[in-house]
């Protein structure tokens, strides 16, 4: 059986994904030029040459490797990766399909969200889910009961699309996914949750193997296929994490992981919705799904960051809220849940307005959009 006591045995998956995800990706670059799922430059993106965007498939042939080093190695895996196996693999192949579908004949948002819809609901059927919420500063639970259903489905629909929203830069949907998925395998693997490190782990590997093909200059992009196969699994790791502990800021190492993409996700959409162009309810509506140019990494952009500069401030952002999230979640002092919102506060403040950070790009590096390091 697979405990904690085998960290041999998960480095051995975290090897085996992160290898298959290295060979396979020039292959995938190869396909994608082949079967045209190519990403084309326009005013709205940052790259400037036609680039694959299949990436999602050199993942999840890297998570798959992972799993099957993992389910041969283990022998009689614990009972509850049989239980959760199937929301992981099939909701994740739901999601990863439709991406796929969409990297090669892009399709509009109904069918993608039905699609993830389905596959929440997959997850939710296998046991996948919470049925209670800790309450900040109050140290008691919250009992969703019926409620429970459509707040998990939008939990993970939330998380799967706020991936694909933050995937606006070379490896930074990647880098982001990386950081998160290691704070959550440290969490799950500090508590014994041995299911969901079985699941974080490969997840880890294949994104570190995927990644140098991914940065600056990328040589091939995630993908919907790839952003959305991330957040799904995310989403779910995000659960499995809180699954264990009842204590009130438990829901503080899920919402400090996934901060930068949840406010970038729930940013977009309030400032689509609230646009001063003439439109009706139902143009609205459909004007969220439409993208824009306004996402954070845009509006550093805009002052003058170059793009790989970007993704450094914003991977390390991400790392610093996501470590005090893992601090919180050993640490149950309502002085450290201000503390996160504070320094959550002053990192965002510095990231939107600092002038010496600007300052020092037009001192040494090209102008924003161009390949740079």
């Amino acid at each position: 059986m697979l405990t904690t006591s085998s960290p041999l045995l998960a480095l051995a998956a975290a090897v085996a994904a992160t290898v298959t995800a290295l060979l396979i990706t020039p292959v995938v670059i190869a396909l994608a030029h082949r079967i045209g799922a190519i990403d084309l430059p326009d005013e709205r993106k940052v790259h400037i040459s036609a680039v694959p965007r299949l990436g999602g498939l050199a993942v999840m042939l890297g998570i798959a490797a992972g799993w099957i080093v993992l389910l041969v190695g283990g022998g009689a895996i614990v009972p509850a990766w049989r239980t959760h196996a199937p929301g992981f693999a099939i909701g994740a192949g739901l999601v990863f399909a439709i991406g796929c579908v969409d990297d090669v004949h892009r399709l509009g948002a109904l069918p993608k969200l039905a699609v993830q819809l389905a596959a929440a609901w997959v997850a939710w059927h296998y046991g996948i889910r919470f049925d209670h919420v800790s309450v900040p500063f109050v140290g008691d639970t919250l009992d969703l009961g019926a409620a429970a259903l459509p707040v998990n489905l939008f939990w993970i629909v939330l998380i799967t699309n706020a991936w694909n929203l933050i995937d606006g830069l070379d490896g930074l949907a990647a880098s982001l996914g990386f950081v998160a998925a290691t704070l959550f395998a440290l969490v799950l693997f500090v508590r014994g949750h041995d299911a969901g490190l079985i699941f974080a782990v490969p997840l880890i590997g294949a994104l570190l193997g995927f990644l140098p093909y991914n940065l600056n200059p990328a040589q091939i992009f995630l993908g919907d296929s790839g952003s959305y196969l991330i957040g799904y699994l995310l989403a779910l790791l995000s659960i499995l994490t809180g699954q264990k502990s009842v204590a009130s800021f438990a829901v503080f190492m899920p919402l400090a992981v996934l901060a930068l993409p949840l406010i970038d996700t729930t940013w977009a959409v309030f400032r689509r919705l609230g646009s001063d162009e003439p439109a009706t309810l139902g143009q609205r509506l459909r004007g969220v799904f439409q993208a824009d140019r306004h996402h954070i990494h845009h509006r550093l952009l805009d002052r003058g960051l170059a793009p790989a500069r970007v993704v450094r401030l914003l991977v390390a952002l991400a790392g610093g809220l996501g470590s005090l999230g893992l601090v919180l979640t050993f640490n149950h002092e309502p002085r450290a849940a201000g503390l996160l919102m504070l320094v959550s506060a002053m990192a965002f403040w510095i990231a939107l307005s600092s002038r010496s950070a600007v300052d020092a790009d037009h001192d040494d590096s090209s102008p924003a959009g161009d390949p740079v390091d």
